[in-house]
């Protein structure tokens, strides 16, 4: 039988692992303006208390069956979230798990945005007759997305819409629809009450239309002042299914190459090695150091005992240094892994190095 969590717990690692080189990966709570979970309540969760205000939406079972975890929008019902998250904004993604109740003939408004000269600023729609996602700008209606009609299967799906410039993109559980559009180059203008979710406005706040509105669930809401990436969209869209963040799973051969590779050039690894001596010099202070750590492992900076959890690492006669648990955490997840690491020796400038040699995921 698999055990599904160490095979999440692996790949997860690996492709951290494979990752650590890439510097300019941005964390998924970077450019974060609002975050609903929607837990009971319609609060902001990314801390900058961007809190909803509900009308007359009510309270649902969310994609997992969990009640009280999504929101449940009908007829003239909707979510009003505050205008200054999206005014002035240029560059910006904004990502939702939905799920249609029934189609409406007309449209159906997920995202509304309008000011006091243009009730049309910004919309975010699924018309049903044409199979497809489209949006207003400026004014400019009915820019059509490609055909993609997967949300009239009734399940839940994951939206991601991207405005880059003068380019507009959205991607259906983390796939690209074809067909980008091409917009103006001006900023997003938002009016008090005139952000909304759920309806299309005729009027900042109001006018609303029950042909046009959003019938179904919504959940999940994530608001993002910056271009989320593909991958990005792709992890948050593993993430909203109980999936790794990473779900390209490797074997253990492929674990054995990167540990390989990490061994053979560390820098490739993204690890950083100290450099400026010649091994002959490292060799040199070696024994020196191995003497003065058997005595005073303090003085090396190695801590050895026993610890609440059990034992913290093992020292051997040639400073070989094994820990048994090292708590790992990232901002998705928390696992144990264990580590070896060979004494390098000591360099002139009384650096102790020590060169990782193996490591892994503790399995259960």
């Amino acid at each position: 039988m698999v055990n599904v969590k160490k095979v999440w717990l692996v790949c997860s690692f690996i492709g951290i692992v494979l990752s650590l080189g890439d510097f300019a990966y941005a964390s998924l709570t970077d450019g974060l303006v609002a975050y609903y979970p929607f837990n009971g309540n319609a609060n902001d969760e990314s801390g900058n208390g961007n809190n909803v205000e509900v009308n007359e939406a009510t309270l649902t079972s969310d994609r997992f069956g969990n009640p009280d975890q999504a929101y449940e929008i009908t007829e003239y019902q909707y979510l009003s979230l505050p205008y200054q998250i999206v005014n002035g904004l240029y560059d910006f993604s904004i990502t939702f798990w939905i799920k249609l109740n029934k189609l409406n003939s007309s449209l159906n408004n997920i995202i509304g945005i309008a000011n006091d000269y243009e009730d049309n600023e910004f919309n975010f729609a699924y018309l049903a007759s044409n199979d497809r996602f489209f949006m207003d700008w400026k004014g400019s209606i009915n820019h059509s997305f490609g055909i993609n009609n997967s949300v009239e299967d009734m399940n839940w799906h994951f939206i991601t819409f991207s405005r880059n410039g003068t380019f507009c993109t959205t991607n259906i559980d983390g796939k690209r629809i074809e067909g980008d559009i091409t917009i103006s180059s001006e900023n997003l203008i938002a009016a008090e009450k005139g952000f909304v979710l759920g309806q299309d406005q005729d009027s900042v706040g109001g006018g609303f239309d029950s042909s046009q509105n959003l019938s179904g669930k919504i959940d999940d809401i994530r608001i993002y002042n910056r271009v989320l990436s593909e991958s990005e969209i792709q992890e948050l869209y593993n993430i909203g299914n109980n999936l790794p963040p990473d779900t390209h799973c490797y074997t253990q051969d492929d674990l054995d190459a990167v540990k390989q590779q990490c061994k053979n050039d560390p820098a490739s690894c993204g690890i950083s090695i100290y450099s400026g001596y010649t091994q002959a010099d490292i060799d040199s202070a070696k024994q020196q150091a191995i003497q003065q750590c058997k005595s005073d492992p303090a003085s090396c900076g190695i801590s050895v005992g026993i610890g609440t959890e059990g034992p913290v690492a093992t020292l051997s006669e040639s400073l070989f240094i094994d820990i048994p648990l090292i708590k790992y955490s990232t901002l998705l997840a928390s696992f144990d892994l264990w580590a070896d690491f060979e004494y390098y020796g000591l360099t002139p400038d009384g650096l102790h190095l020590w060169k990782l040699t193996d490591f892994g995921v503790i399995g259960e």
